[in-house]
């Protein structure tokens, strides 16, 4: 009977054993995976220039581009100029004519036009071309998507990652 009651007792202990395992493991396998999907995470890197400095991205898995260009409110002026006759009057009846019948697609277009002055505003960015990482980091004057990245990762490796107040960090 003794023998029999250790049996159970064994059996327990080895149940308990089998099933912290599988928990652990799971853990294991739940921590590896919120590491594997935090560094697959891709930068979110934000391009801001005027229509002279188009930036070199290339191959970019590592990182979501977005590109803001600055002179893009002076472009769309003149589209809506471009054609209008010489007299004064004329083009202003053309012009309101046109802006009533196009107020939608012209709210939509300014919208985007002015998108990358107010990112640059938020960021506070003295001068362009700039790159600015995850919101965070700005490197000015580099067109490259690589030497940026590059200049970001170096920033990474030698500080805190805490970002300064009014815009972030320049690397």
């Amino acid at each position: 009977m003794a023998s029999n009651k250790r049996c159970q007792t064994d059996t327990r202990q080895f149940q308990t054993t089998r099933i912290l395992r599988g928990i652990g493991l799971l853990g294991f396998g739940l921590c590896l995976g919120m590491l594997a999907s935090a560094q697959a995470e891709p930068i979110q890197a934000e391009y801001f220039t005027d229509s002279r400095h188009y930036a070199m991205v290339g191959d970019s898995r590592d990182a979501v581009v977005t590109q803001y260009d600055l002179a893009a409110p002076v472009l769309l002026e003149q589209t809506f100029s471009a054609g209008l006759p010489a007299d004064p009057t004329q083009a202003e009846a053309m012009a309101k004519a046109w802006f009533k019948a196009n107020q939608a697609k012209l709210s939509e277009q300014l919208k985007a036009a002015y998108a990358g002055h107010a990112k640059a505003l938020d960021y506070t960015l003295k001068k362009y071309p700039a790159w600015v990482f995850d919101g965070r980091a700005i490197v000015y004057g580099v067109t490259d998507l690589r030497e940026g990245l590059g200049l970001y990762h170096e920033w990474l490796n030698r500080t805190d990652n805490t970002t300064q107040a009014g815009g972030g960090a320049t690397p």
